[in-house]
């Protein structure tokens, strides 16, 4: 939507500039042929070239018109298309990543009802059937976010609060899986509020999103470090580690839906959907997030970066 509005200025632009050039060509020239017409006081050649020069005037304006039509029609249906063709791969990346799970069950299930797995082993299957039918539904749930995070009519309920206090929330809530993964956490939070409107509920899911990466995709004993920082009028949010350095063509386009199936999935966890919500999430609260090399000690960061409402 932002590519289709910054296309139709450039547009409205380009055909007042040209409207612009025709009537100034119009009126240099109009204006030699009246004059002449009053020197020579010939009434009938003026009165003529008068309702020519308003006719000529009235076609550019209605030339630009049609040429701005044209070129925002022709817009609009290249980007219906490019959403058509997006959630055309959205939903055939959905129906790949469902389908393995879902051969599992149905196997598995198939199975139990035929009376095929020993007594012992149907604890065990069960619990896969569990654990797929639990993969599936989260696939499913964060889809659902996904389309709703995207939707122009979806609108967030913002009030003011303490980022820090957030972040604070967030990590403590995955402080578990950190210390699973031995992996050194760093804080670097102010003690001090910083606060910003926010969603607290949309914002908390783009932190989470962001903080679960840094363990799933990282190796057992990295460090990361997550901080919150003000400068200039703006929060900054950095979660940064010590892991492998994400190729550049991969990382312009992380924060895509199911990004190139596995390469976003590096551990064979994930649904592949996480930084994509948090982009529209940052997106809706008119702030900015992306992948940062400038952190020192560490190979590389995710930053969301908000504007910050003053006490």
């Amino acid at each position: 939507m932002k590519k289709l509005r910054t296309k139709i200025i450039w547009y409205f632009i380009l055909c007042a500039f040209l409207l612009e050039i025709a009537v100034s060509l119009i009126d240099d020239i109009a204006g030699n042929f009246i004059d002449t017409c009053l020197t020579e006081d010939d009434g009938g050649k003026f009165v003529l070239l008068l309702f020519l020069f308003f006719g000529l005037t009235a076609l550019s304006f209605a030339g630009a018109a049609f040429l701005f039509f044209i070129l925002t029609k022709k817009a609009m249906r290249n980007d219906q298309r490019d959403e058509l063709d997006k959630q055309s791969l959205l939903y055939s990346s959905l129906a790949h990543d469902l389908k393995t799970p879902m051969t599992s069950v149905m196997g598995f299930s198939a199975a139990l009802c035929d009376g095929k797995i020993p007594a012992e082993k149907i604890p065990e299957t069960a619990e896969i059937i569990r654990t797929k039918t639990k993969m599936m539904n989260e696939l499913l749930m964060e889809m659902i976010a996904l389309a709703k995070t995207g939707s122009s009519a979806y609108t967030l309920k913002k009030k003011k609060t303490d980022v820090c206090a957030l972040v604070r929330a967030v990590t403590a809530m995955e402080y578990d899986c950190f210390e699973k993964k031995e992996i050194q956490l760093a804080m670097e939070i102010p003690d001090e509020p910083i606060f910003a409107m926010l969603d607290e509920i949309e914002f908390r899911r783009a932190l989470n999103n962001i903080i679960v990466n840094a363990y799933r995709h990282n190796k057992d004993g990295a460090r990361v470090k997550i901080s919150v920082g003000e400068k200039k009028g703006r929060v900054k949010i950095l979660v940064a580690d010590d892991g492998e350095a994400i190729p550049q063509n991969l990382a312009r386009k992380l924060f895509n839906p199911f990004v190139s199936g596995n390469e976003s999935r590096t551990s064979g966890t994930g649904s592949g959907l996480g930084l994509a919500i948090a982009r529209q999430i940052v997106e809706k609260h008119s702030g900015k997030i992306g992948i940062s090399e400038d952190v020192p000690e560490y190979t590389k960061a995710f930053f969301i970066d908000i504007k910050e409402e003053r006490k």
